[in-house]
């Protein structure tokens, strides 16, 4: 499992990370994997506009493997 960078600490580069797992995913299982792995255990560190973005990207990419 690869390390993503802390998003407190590198925001952008946290957002780029989950992007690209989210974007490999193969499915709406996969997908949901990579939320709860990369994006729940870090929440509390996430800036209120971080999370809103990352919660889009999510949700766009869950409406293209419907």
């Amino acid at each position: 499992v690869p390390l993503a960078p802390s998003p407190d600490e590198d925001p952008e580069g946290f957002l780029t990370f989950v992007t690209a797992r989210f974007k490999a995913a193969r499915d709406r299982e996969e997908l949901s994997y990579y939320w709860v792995e990369y994006v729940e255990p870090v929440t509390g560190k996430i800036f209120p506009p971080d999370f809103t973005e990352i919660d889009h990207r999510y949700k766009q990419i869950e409406k293209e493997l419907s």
